[in-house]
């Protein structure tokens, strides 16, 4: 059995053993599911992950008081949040550091 370590941001890195064993690539996708006492990863072909991320993106929809903003200022507000969110979690670890 092989050990992994959770690393900032919540990250792990699959050995090179596992990935060999697995033909595993960049840009590849696994799919994670909980079961009794872990997490099992699947490997998923690429052909089936780009279906399911279309229909998962063709299933959302604006909801919203306002017109439905247009592609452009979805990505400004993500870039926007993405931002936030960083600055936040660098506040949070000066803080922990500084403890």
């Amino acid at each position: 059995m092989t050990l992994l370590k959770v690393r900032e941001h919540s990250e792990i890195t699959l050995p090179r053993e596992i990935r060999d064993a697995l033909n595993v690539r960049e840009g590849d996708y696994l799919e994670a599911e909980v079961v009794e006492g872990g997490v099992l990863l699947r490997l998923i072909d690429r052909q089936t992950a780009r279906t399911r991320l279309k229909e998962t993106l063709r299933g959302s929809r604006y909801i919203g008081p306002r017109p439905e903003p247009s592609d452009d200022e979805v990505m400004e507000e993500a870039v926007r949040l993405v931002k936030e969110v960083r600055k936040e979690m660098a506040r949070e670890r000066r803080a922990s550091r500084s403890r």
